[in-house]
C-alpha cells in the first residue's frame, strides 16, 4: 500500500485581522464551532447541500459579513502576507521589542481557509496534513473541530485528519496565526510560510523522519552502515511485518548486495510503536565532502503476508563521511579546514520569508562562491529545503534550536529527528545569547538535560551554545563545543579561548559589520553605514536607550576593525573557525536601528545578492587558494580633480604587498599586507580621472589585480542573469543583477535613473529591489519599474510551470540610455537548471584578475 505526498498550497483563502466570528475552542458540542471552520450557509447553497443540521439557521454556520463584502481573497501558499504591507514606525508592534528589530513591518492575525473535496478513504489508510512553517501561535479547526494549538513558527506541525475527514460534502480547513507577540527580534514574516504537503499512508507506515542512516566505521574500501528503522501501527490491531532497506548509490542504482532486512518478523501490538536496528556494508564508499555532496538513498519498505503485500514504502539520503573537531579546525574526511562560516536569516529579497526552493538553493550558492564552507541557521530550526541543498551542495550546516529550555524538548526532538541523517548537519546549537540565563544554576541544568537528549539520540554529533556572557561558567562547557559570540570584536578572544583549554572553540557569531553599497563613510543624516566606517559607528545609534549591550560585557577596548577582527576570527590557532554575522542582509534589527532603515546592513551581499566591499574581504580569508586584490571607492569623483582632492582608498586581499598606479603611473612603494587590508597612506590617493590600478604579490611574485574606471555618463543597461534556463516542471527562479553603465562598461557610481520592467513569454516577473537598506514608497513592491541604487538593481523572474519557450526580459532607462532585453529558456526538463553563474564583476567595469593560485 504506497503512500502518497502531494503539496496542499492551492485554492485557499486569506483574511487579515481579527475581526470574523472567532469559532470556538473547547467546545459544548463536538462539529457546532461558529465562524467559519465548517461550511458557510451560503456555501451549503453553492453546492446544493443541507446544513449538518438539517435546517437552515439553528447551528449552521452563518455568513460573516466581511466574507459577503469579499474581504477574503485568494492567496496560494506558501504566503508571507507581511511583506507586501508598507512598513511603518506607527505600526503596532510586539511586546517587550523595539519596532525596528520587525524591520517597522505590522503585526496582525491572520486567518487561512480552504475547503476541498476528498473521496473515501479506504479502510487502513491514513490521511495528515503537515504544516512546515506557520509564523507564530497557531490554531487549527477541521469541519468545525479544534484540534489544537503549534507555538512556534519555525518547526512543523502535522494533524490527522482521517476520522474527521468526509465524502458526502466539501471539507474546511481553518487555521489562525498570531504575530501579536514575537519569536525572535528579526523579520519573521506573517501567516503559512512554509510548505505544506498531504500524506497518506497505511496504518503500519514510518513516522515522519523515522529512519536514521549512520556510519558506524569508515575506510577506504568499506564504510559500516547502520540503519534505524521506527516501525508505527496506527490500527488498534497487532500486526507481523518484515522490514526490508535496500541502498541505491549515486547514480541511482540498486545495491542488491548491500539490502538487509530483519533476521524475523517485526511482532506489533495494536497502537504501537517500535524500532528496528540493521547494519550493512558499502565497499569502496563514495564520500560526502566539502564541495562535493556526494549522497546514497536508503529505501525502506514494509513487507506483509509472506512480503507479497508491501504495507509502505519510503527513502532517506545520507551522505559518508567523518568529521572530527581539533584545537585548530575540523578534519573533515582527515583533511584539515577551519570552519569559515556565515550565519544566515531566512528571508531573501521580494519574498520575505516565503521563499520559492530555488531562491533557498541560490543563497547557499552565493556564499559558497564567497569560499563559505558552513552556514547556521540562525536562530532556529532550518526549512527542510536548506539542509537537503546543503546535502547536494556539500556545505556543513550548524542547526539551532530557537530556545534554551527543557519546557519544550519536542522542538529539540523533532530538530535531531529531521537533522540527524543529512551528512551536512555536522552540529547541534542548543541556543543563542541567553543573556539572563547564563551564569545560572537553571542555566546549566537546562543545557545539561538539553546536550543529554541530543546525545542520546545522535551521538555522532557535538553540541555547542552561542554563549555572550559569563564565560567561565560551567554552563559553557557542558556543550562539546564550546561556543562564544564576538570575541574578537570584545578583545578578549585570547583569554576566552583559555576557560575550557581541552575543548574546541568556535565563534558562531563575529563581525557584526554594518555597510551599505555605494556608501563609503558613515551618514547619519540617511542613516547609512559605509565600507569606510568603524563598526561602532551604527551599531551605537538608535533611538531607544541602551547601554552599549555586547560591549559592556568586557573589560577590554572593543576593537572596531573588521579586518583585524575576521583575521584573527579565521586564523586564530586556538579557534576551530568562526562563523561571520552575516552572509547575507536580512529585514528587521536594522543597524544603524532607525526609521527609515528597515533591512540589517550586517552583509556581504545586499538583500539581492549583490556584493559589497564586504563581500571581498571575506573572500579574500575564505579563499587562500586564490590571490584576490578588491580596491575600492570607485574612481569617480566629478568635481574633485580641481581641489586635488585626496580619496581615502583601502584595499582587501590575500597577498602580502600591493602597489597603486593611477594612469598607470606608481604611487608609492609597495604596502604590506596586514590583516588582509591596506589603507593608502596620506590620507588616501589624489584623485586624477583615468583609472586606478592595484597589483597584489605573493612571495615577490605577482598575483592578482584589480583595476577600475572612471566612469562617464549613463550609456546603456546591461543585465546579467544568475543562471540562463530555467525548468517549468518546478516553481524556478532567475536573479537578474541590473547595472546603469558608461560606453566603457562601468557601473555609474550613485546612478539612481528608474528604469521599466516588462517580461514577456512563459513567466512572471515576482518583484525588483535595489537593495537600499531604507524603506522607499517609490520602489515598494515593485514590479513594473525600480529605481537604481548606486547603480544597481536586481529583477527576479519566475517560470511558469508546465510551459516552456523563451521568457524574454525588457529592462529600458530614461532618455539616452539604451535598452537592453535579456532571453532565458524555459524547458520541460531539470538538467542544466542547476548552479548560479558564478560573481564576475567585469560584467560592471571592474577587473579582477587572478594571476597565481596555490595548492593550499
Amino acid at each position: 500500500m504506497a503512500r502518497t505526498r502531494i503539496p496542499f498550497e492551492d485554492q485557499w483563502t486569506f483574511h487579515l485581522g481579527d475581526n470574523i466570528a472567532r469559532p470556538r475552542k473547547i467546545l459544548a458540542k463536538a462539529h457546532t464551532a461558529n465562524g467559519l471552520s465548517d461550511l458557510a450557509v451560503d456555501e451549503c447553497e453553492k453546492f446544493n447541500i443541507e446544513p449538518l443540521v438539517g435546517k437552515r439557521g439553528a447551528q449552521a454556520i452563518q455568513q460573516p459579513q466581511e466574507k459577503a463584502e469579499g474581504l477574503w481573497k485568494e492567496v496560494k501558499l506558501h504566503h508571507d502576507w507581511r511583506i507586501s504591507m508598507p512598513p511603518s514606525p506607527s505600526h503596532s508592534k510586539v511586546n517587550d521589542y523595539p519596532n525596528a528589530w520587525q524591520g517597522f513591518f505590522p503585526v496582525d492575525i491572520s486567518w487561512y481557509r480552504k475547503v476541498f473535496d476528498m473521496h473515501t478513504v479506504s479502510e487502513g489508510r491514513h490521511v495528515s496534513i503537515t504544516f512546515d512553517g506557520i509564523v507564530g501561535l497557531s490554531d487549527f479547526w477541521f469541519n468545525g473541530m479544534w484540534l489544537g494549538s503549534h507555538a512556534t513558527g519555525y518547526s512543523p506541525v502535522t494533524l490527522e485528519v482521517t476520522d474527521l475527514l468526509r465524502a458526502d460534502r466539501p471539507n474546511v480547513l481553518l487555521v489562525r496565526s498570531d504575530i501579536t507577540e514575537a519569536e525572535g527580534w528579526w523579520y519573521e514574516g506573517g501567516g503559512i510560510y512554509r510548505h505544506v504537503w498531504l500524506d497518506m499512508y497505511g496504518s503500519i507506515h514510518v513516522p515522519h523522519d523515522g529512519i536514521h542512516v549512520f556510519t558506524t566505521h569508515l575506510e577506504d574500501d568499506v564504510a559500516e552502515i547502520g540503519v534505524e528503522v521506527e516501525v508505527a501501527n496506527n490500527s488498534y490491531v497487532a500486526a507481523t511485518v518484515d522490514v526490508l532497506v535496500e541502498l541505491e548509490n549515486l547514480n541511482g542504482e540498486t545495491l542488491s548486495e548491500y539490502s538487509v532486512k530483519t533476521r524475523s518478523p517485526v511482532h506489533l501490538a495494536g497502537d504501537e510503536l517500535t524500532t528496528v536496528n540493521l547494519t550493512t556494508k558499502i565497499k569502496y564508499p563514495v564520500r560526502w565532502n566539502l564541495g562535493d555532496g556526494k549522497c546514497y538513498t536508503a529505501k525502506v519498505s514494509f513487507l506483509g503476508k509472506g512480503q507479497n503485500e508491501v504495507l509502505d514504502k519510503t527513502t532517506c539520503t545520507f551522505g559518508i563521511r567523518t568529521i572530527e573537531f581539533n584545537q585548530s579546525g575540523i578534519l573533515v574526511n582527515g583533511r584539515h579546514t577551519k570552519i569559515f562560516g556565515a550565519n544566515i536569516h531566512q528571508d531573501f529579497g521580494v519574498y520575505g520569508v516565503a521563499l520559492p526552493d530555488r531562491v533557498v538553493e541560490a543563497k547557499l550558492e552565493m556564499l559558497a562562491e564567497m569560499g563559505v564552507n558552513a552556514i547556521r541557521s540562525s536562530h532556529h530550526p532550518h526549512t527542510p529545503e536548506l539542509v537537503e541543498h546543503a546535502d547536494r551542495l556539500g556545505m556543513l550546516v550548524l542547526v539551532e534550536t530557537r530556545l534554551l529550555t527543557s519546557a519544550r524538548l519536542d522542538l529539540l526532538k523533532d530538530l535531531i529527528r529531521r537533522s540527524r541523517s543529512h551528512p551536512s548537519v555536522f552540529m547541534y546549537s542548543l541556543g543563542n545569547e541567553e543573556i539572563y540565563t547564563e551564569g545560572t544554576a537553571s542555566g546549566r541544568a537546562v543545557i545539561q538535560r538539553m546536550h543529554s537528549l541530543c546525545k542520546l539520540m545522535d551521538p555522532s554529533r557535538p553540541t555547542t551554545y552561542g554563549g555572550i556572557s559569563h564565560l567561565e561558567d560551567r554552563m559553557h562547557r557542558i556543550p562539546d563545543v564550546m561556543g562564544m559570540h564576538y570575541r574578537c570584536l570584545l578583545n578578549d578572544v585570547d583569554t576566552a579561548v583559555t576557560i575550557a583549554p581541552h575543548k574546541s572553540h568556535v565563534l558562531d557569531e563575529e563581525g557584526l559589520y554594518a555597510s551599505v553599497r555605494g556608501v563609503y563613510n558613515y551618514d547619519r543624516a540617511a542613516p547609512y553605514s559605509g565600507s569606510l566606517s568603524s563598526i561602532f559607528e551604527a551599531l551605537l545609534h538608535r533611538e531607544e536607550p541602551h547601554e552599549g549591550g555586547a560591549l559592556a560585557l568586557t573589560e577590554t577596548k572593543p576593537s572596531g576593525d573588521i579586518s583585524r577582527n575576521l583575521t584573527q576570527a579565521f586564523a586564530h590557532e586556538n579557534l576551530s573557525g568562526a562563523f561571520v554575522w552575516t552572509g547575507l542582509d536580512y529585514r528587521g534589527e536594522p543597524t544603524p536601528r532607525l526609521w527609515p532603515a528597515v533591512i540589517s546592513s550586517y552583509g556581504a551581499k545586499d538583500i539581492v545578492g549583490i556584493p559589497k566591499n564586504y563581500y571581498w574581504l571575506l573572500r579574500s580569508i575564505f579563499r587562500p587558494d586564490q590571490a584576490v586584490v578588491h580596491a575600492f571607492p570607485h574612481w569617480s569623483w566629478p568635481g574633485r580633480q580641481e581641489a586635488q582632492e585626496r580619496i581615502p582608498f583601502r584595499v582587501y586581499t590575500n597577498c602580502d604587498e600591493v602597489e597603486f598606479f593611477v594612469n598607470d603611473t606608481l604611487v608609492g612603494p609597495r604596502m604590506i599586507v596586514k590583516d588582509h587590508k591596506v589603507d593608502a597612506p596620506d590620507g588616501g590617493l589624489q584623485y586624477i580621472p583615468g583609472n586606478l590600478l592595484v597589483r597584489g604579490y605573493r612571495n615577490g611574485v605577482l598575483a592578482a589585480t584589480h583595476k577600475q574606471f572612471t566612469a562617464g555618463e549613463p550609456s546603456t543597461i546591461r543585465l546579467i542573469p544568475d543562471r540562463q534556463t530555467l525548468s517549468s516542471l518546478d516553481r524556478d527562479v532567475c536573479i537578474v543583477r541590473i547595472a546603469v553603465v558608461d560606453a566603457r562598461g562601468t557601473v555609474v557610481p550613485g546612478d539612481s535613473d528608474r528604469v521599466s520592467l516588462s517580461l514577456a513569454g512563459p513567466g512572471f516577473i515576482a518583484g525588483a529591489h535595489n537593495g537600499n537598506p531604507n524603506f522607499d514608497a517609490a520602489n515598494f513592491n515593485a514590479v513594473d519599474s525600480i529605481a537604481m541604487f548606486d547603480g544597481q538593481a536586481a529583477v527576479i523572474l519566475e517560470s511558469l510551470q508546465g510551459e516552456e519557450g523563451v521568457v524574454r526580459l525588457c529592462v529600458a532607462g530614461p532618455d539616452g540610455v539604451s535598452p537592453a532585453e535579456l532571453d532565458i529558456v524555459v524547458s520541460n526538463s531539470m538538467a542544466g537548471h542547476q548552479g548560479h553563474r558564478a560573481l564576475d564583476e567585469r560584467d560592471v567595469g571592474v577587473e579582477h584578475s587572478t594571476l597565481l593560485r596555490s595548492s593550499l
